[in-house]
């Protein structure tokens, strides 16, 4: 999906929600309560996420023989994610981060192995949080029952997903890959470079275990959204207690990894409303959370941003 069409997704979804699920002006009158302390707490918890999301995946470019401090590291990262929102390209955070590893030296199979295996394993570890969350549903969610069919079917999407990942860290996947392919293309530059690619991704499932503890931190890490979520709600003066967020985040985060639109705009605040709705929340109390949580996350990612740029000596990626 192109970025325009996915912009104007977007706009559609939020439209929807603001003007149709709920009502502009209660939106407002729950943000306008918005308590400084408890947004500076969410603040804090989105850093702490953030160093932790750049540690993981600072070991898996470890694995392949790169060291990067865990701030020049964080630096980095949440550069390529801001930039990764604002480019009307089809270039991503994930293409910004590439580069942006090129001109430190790493090779490009080194980094786009580590950027694979981090979204491989995170996405793995996201199915199983959501498949948790649909268990933990059953304390408050009116005919639960009817929602096994979703259990069974993501259980079995996520068994698939597992062999797949599997199967990926195989040399026979490579095998494969050149029985699909014409032979004629066989020895080209193309096919040269995605075996050097291989070879790299392949190499992370050696690395001391680095796969085991890159997983462990990611199931950590997924869980942050659950007490950053509270700490949002706190803020604006809603309760809603943990056990409720213990099953509406993880679906909520699932549901907006699907490339509908740019940065899960809409998709993730109507699954967040959808959700929290079956536990009783006003949906213009859910929508002013979804939209202080995005709000803080850009800002926490702001001075990040700024110490790339001095330190590279430019506040914009190369590639614009």
């Amino acid at each position: 999906m192109s970025k325009r069409l996915q912009v104007a997704v977007a706009v559609l979804l939020v439209g929807a929600l603001l003007f149709w699920v709920t009502d502009p002006h209660e939106i407002w009158l729950t943000l306008h309560r918005l308590d400084s302390r408890w947004a500076l707490v969410a603040v804090l918890i989105i850093t702490a996420d953030r160093l932790l999301m750049t540690y993981k995946w600072l070991l898996l470019l470890a694995a392949r023989g790169h060291t990067l401090s865990v701030v020049e590291g964080t630096a980095l990262y949440c550069n390529a994610m801001l930039w990764g929102m604002a480019l009307p390209t089809t270039v991503g955070a994930d293409t910004v981060r590439t580069l942006s590893l090129r001109k430190r030296g790493v090779p490009l199979p080194d980094a786009i192995s580590s950027i694979l295996a981090e979204r491989g394993i995170g996405l793995l570890s996201a199915m199983a949080m959501a498949l948790v969350a649909l268990l933990a549903l059953r304390h408050w969610w009116p005919g639960y029952a009817t929602f096994w069919p979703w259990l069974l079917a993501g259980g079995l999407f996520f068994s698939a997903a597992i062999l797949l990942f599997v199967l990926s860290f195989s040399p026979r996947a490579f095998e494969l890959l050149e029985k699909i392919v014409p032979s004629r293309w066989h020895g080209s530059s193309v096919m040269r470079k995605l075996k050097s690619l291989h070879d790299a991704y392949r190499s992370l499932r050696t690395g001391h275990g680095v796969l085991l503890r890159f997983t462990g931190l990611t199931f950590v890490q997924q869980l942050i959204s659950i007490p950053l979520n509270w700490a949002v709600a706190l803020a604006l003066g809603i309760d809603i207690p943990l056990i409720v967020l213990l099953g509406v985040m993880p679906l909520t985060m699932l549901v907006a990894r699907l490339p509908i639109t740019v940065e899960g705009i809409g998709v993730f605040e109507g699954a967040f409303v959808a959700l929290l709705s079956q536990a009783g929340v006003h949906p213009a109390q859910a929508v002013a959370i979804a939209i202080t949580s995005r709000a803080l996350f850009i800002v926490s990612l702001l001075p990040w941003w700024l110490m790339h740029g001095v330190r590279s000596g430019w506040l914009r990626p190369r590639i614009l």
